[in-house]
C-alpha cells in the first residue's frame, strides 16, 4: 500500500494516490506516518477537510511529530481568510519539539519574513 500510494504520490496524482495510504491507516490505525500520509495526499488532492482529519489524527498518536504540526501550520494558512495566529501556534509546537529540525528551521525563516515589515516607497 505505502509503494502504490507513494507510486501516484510522486507522480503528483494525490487523488489517486490517497485511497492507497487510506487503506494503509485502516490495516495500522496508529501508524502517525501513514496519516501524515493521508494528509499530504488529500490535502494537495484539494480534500481540506480531509487532510485536517488526518493531521489532528497523527498529532493526537504522537505529539511528538513535528511534521504533523508542520502540515496543521500550512492547513491553516490555506484558510480563507488565512488562520495565521492558528499557523503560528502550530509552529511554535514544531520548534518546541525539535528546534534543530529541518521543519523548524523553515518555519523559523517563515515567521521571521512574515513579522519583517514590508519596505515603503
Amino acid at each position: 500500500l505505502w509503494t502504490l500510494g507513494n507510486a501516484y504520490f510522486s507522480a503528483r496524482n494525490f487523488v489517486a494516490a490517497t485511497p492507497f495510504y487510506e487503506r494503509l491507516v485502516k490495516v495500522t490505525p496508529k501508524d502517525d506516518g501513514a496519516w501524515i500520509a493521508v494528509g499530504a495526499a488529500a490535502f494537495n488532492g484539494g480534500d481540506n477537510d480531509r487532510a485536517l482529519v488526518a493531521w489532528q489524527r497523527a498529532a493526537e498518536l504522537n505529539p511528538k511529530n513535528a511534521e504533523a504540526f508542520y502540515n496543521l501550520g500550512f492547513w491553516y494558512l490555506a484558510q480563507v481568510p488565512a488562520q495565521e495566529a492558528n499557523a503560528i501556534d502550530m509552529w511554535q509546537k514544531v520548534i518546541d519539539i525539535d528546534a534543530t529540525s529541518d521543519f523548524a528551521k523553515d518555519v523559523m525563516s517563515r515567521m521571521a519574513s512574515a513579522s519583517t515589515p514590508s519596505p515603503t516607497k
